[in-house]
């Protein structure tokens, strides 16, 4: 019968499976910086966290949409703030009620 050593297999020593995941594990590197792409600090953090939320409830981002015409249609005029979210509303619910009765 073979005997279980504390921290390995039966018939095989600890450092044997030790070694084998030292080998393994990557080295570390240098830091790396995060992508422009993502926010930094709390309050842009916040700020792309209340942006998602509204993007999920359907409600229009006026500053995505600036930033969608500056960069595909620079040609367009810019609307207003209302102007956007008039459009949005006749958009979203046309001229009048929604409902049947």
């Amino acid at each position: 019968m073979r005997v279980r050593r504390a921290g390995g297999q039966a018939g095989r020593p600890a450092d044997a499976f030790l070694s084998r995941d030292r080998a393994a594990a990557p080295e570390p590197g240098p830091p790396t910086c995060p992508p422009a792409h993502l926010p930094v600090g709390p309050s842009a953090r916040l700020a792309a966290a209340l942006a998602a939320v509204r993007r999920l409830l359907g409600m229009p981002d006026y500053a995505a949409h600036l930033a969608h015409l500056r960069a595909h249609h620079p040609d367009c005029p810019v609307p207003t703030e209302r102007e956007f979210y008039d459009q949005y509303l006749r958009t979203r619910y046309g001229d009048g009620a929604t409902r049947c009765c």
